[in-house]
């Protein structure tokens, strides 16, 4: 919570901060709260200051989630910013999706999303050299690139879109 001081000049309600200096010269020292010159409420009020309380309430983020501005409620002398999130445009989910993950979130989001034994399956019945290679990077490969001819071909062969595969990497980094 943080205190902040509302005066009216001329018509308009303006905020006053720490360590501001008024048109007139007053100066609001750094550390506010009713320690303000000294005064009390009351003596603040008399020269058209009021204390308010700002209460700020994070929201937190969904997957595909940014923050886009605040909401302001007052009751009283209490304001509420809450944070406000939108949904990703297609451009910004592009641009969240990381291009390399590790095997290991790799593996957790494809079992949190129910596809883990697929894609195994999928690597198994790959046959011939090209089989065998699918199989080593599969089983020893640290890290897993969005852009590599193993991942390109499984998600084709079980039908993901660009769009399912770029949100099992966005999962997969959270893990």
């Amino acid at each position: 919570m943080q205190t902040i001081y509302k005066r009216v000049a001329d018509g308009v309600e303006i905020s006053l901060y720490d360590g501001w200096t008024l048109a007139d010269g007053t100066q609001i020292p750094k550390g506010g709260g009713n320690a303000l010159f000294g005064m009390t409420e009351a003596e603040l009020l008399a020269i058209g200051i009021s204390t308010w309380t700002l209460v700020e309430v994070a929201t937190p983020l969904g997957a595909d989630e940014v923050f886009d501005s605040y909401s302001e409620s007052v009751v009283g002398n209490v304001i509420t910013r809450t944070e406000v999130n939108r949904a990703m445009t297609a451009q910004e989910l592009v641009d969240a999706t990381p291009s390399v993950v590790t095997m290991r979130q790799a593996r957790l989001a494809l079992r949190q999303s129910g596809l883990l034994a697929a894609v195994d399956a999928a690597v198994v019945a790959m046959t011939g050299d090209a089989g065998t290679d699918a199989q080593i990077e599969w089983e020893f490969s640290s890290t897993v690139d969005r852009n590599m001819p193993l991942v390109a071909g499984l998600a084709a062969g079980l039908g993901f879109t660009s769009v399912q595969l770029d949100a099992l990497f966005r999962l997969a980094e959270t893990l």
